[in-house]
């Protein structure tokens, strides 16, 4: 299971807890931001990008798979 956290602070002051969840055996994939889920996939095996907005920000955020661990 691999699991990370970050601030994000806009252009406005406003600050955001971002956070995200990848299953090493369920390949469930959770993206929250301030403990809100925005993201659920439920399986994801390859590579994958995905787009969100954070108030007024257009995000991206992308899972890599490398020879064969994400």
């Amino acid at each position: 299971m691999s699991q990370f956290s970050w601030t994000l602070l806009d252009d406005f002051g406003k600050r955001y807890e971002i956070g995200l969840y990848h299953g090493d055996r369920s390949k469930y994939v959770l993206i929250y931001v301030n403990k809100k889920p925005i993201v659920v996939d439920f399986s994801i095996k390859e590579t994958k990008k995905y787009s969100f907005y954070i108030g007024h920000e257009l995000c991206e955020m992308k899972i890599e798979k490398k020879t064969g661990q994400f």
